[in-house]
């Protein structure tokens, strides 16, 4: 008795297991409901950080600003806080374009799931470019921090702006 029990279980356990990991690979909404779920009830588990050392010298986040924006596009917004600045800009038409600059241990998250990604230099960072439907993303780090510039513009245009962020 006790043995059919112990095979029952092992068998619904078995089920259960296979039932998931196929759920898992053939449902993206699935997966992406399991991973923030993970995110949400595990935080010290589910993080990825950069951390590319200590800051040199004076800088500050305020230091950096771009010298280059497309045209039509107007700062709408800056959030300052203790690890992160982000400066938000928007065209006459309405496309979002924003700047984050954080510490390189600020936990930033960027959905890169079924973008086209790619790599290119910036002034001697190595920068990861994102595109996703209308939207494409560059990430990379420069004097201790984290720069993301996304939005819903041009990536050449991007690629501009990004390149453009130094200290003023």
């Amino acid at each position: 008795l006790f043995k059919n029990i112990i095979r029952r279980v092992a068998i619904a356990a078995i089920i259960v297991t296979l039932a998931f990991s196929t759920l898992m690979i053939a449902s993206a909404s699935f997966r992406e409901l399991v991973i923030n779920w993970v995110i949400e009830t595990f935080d010290e588990f589910s993080i990825f950080e950069l951390d590319s050392g200590d800051i040199s010298g004076e800088l500050t986040l305020q230091s950096y600003t771009p010298e280059y924006l497309p045209s039509g596009f107007k700062l709408i917004n800056t959030v300052e806080q203790p690890s992160v600045v982000l400066y938000e800009y928007e065209s006459s038409s309405g496309d979002p374009l924003t700047i984050l600059i954080s510490l390189t241990d600020t936990r930033i998250y960027v959905d890169t799931e079924n973008a086209i990604e790619s790599t290119l230099q910036l002034e001697g960072a190595l920068a990861r470019c994102y595109e996703k439907e209308d939207m494409c993303w560059i990430c990379f780090e420069r004097d201790g921090y984290f720069f993301a510039v996304y939005g819903n513009v041009d990536l050449d245009e991007l690629i501009r702006v990004a390149d453009s962020v130094s200290v003023k």
